[in-house]
């Protein structure tokens, strides 16, 4: 009579319980390999974040280096201000994009908007190498185009110079 109770105590009462307790421990591993995965992802998640601060720094700083088409007047007294530290002397500078064509730009929403603008000078050979240099360095982007440098008939040691710079401005400043 006692081991019939027995059986009907671990086959009623026990078992249940037991199979019961082996759904919730394989239920808590999945939750656990969930919280694990979770985790996982959020620390992705945070280098995400990260890199996305990073790259917005970045181009923040790489849009301070366009130009705005309405400081051309100070940029062009920028590369005059370093002619004339360097001894070289300028014979023209001159814009080639007309307001008109910056407007049409932004109309076509391109993201930016060249700006070349053609300088003549002399001076002596390394002195406009050292003026490049200069405007090279200038914290804008800037491209230098088209190089052509003669000899002037005053002096061997001077030399006649035009190139194109071309600088870019953002469209969304040049509006």
């Amino acid at each position: 009579m006692i081991l019939t109770i027995s059986v009907l105590y671990l086959n009623f009462l026990i078992r249940p319980k037991l199979t019961k307790l082996m759904e919730l421990n394989a239920r808590e591993t999945n939750l656990k390999l969930n919280i694990v995965n979770m985790e996982k992802e959020l620390n992705i998640l945070d280098e995400y974040k990260e890199k996305l601060n990073s790259l917005k720094t970045e181009s923040q700083d790489l849009k301070k280096r366009l130009s705005d088409s309405k400081e051309l007047p100070n940029l062009i007294s920028e590369f005059s201000k370093i002619a004339r530290d360097l001894d070289v002397k300028l014979i023209s500078i001159k814009p080639l994009t007309k307001p008109s064509q910056i407007q049409e730009d932004n109309k076509m929403k391109k993201p930016y908007v060249s700006l070349p603008i053609e300088i003549e000078a002399t001076s002596g050979f390394h002195q406009m190498g050292t003026f490049i240099n200069e405007l090279e360095n200038l914290d804008i982007f800037i491209k230098l185009i088209g190089l052509d440098i003669e000899e002037s008939e005053d002096s061997p040691f001077m030399h006649k110079v035009k190139f194109t710079l071309n600088t870019f401005a953002s469209s969304e400043i040049s509006q």
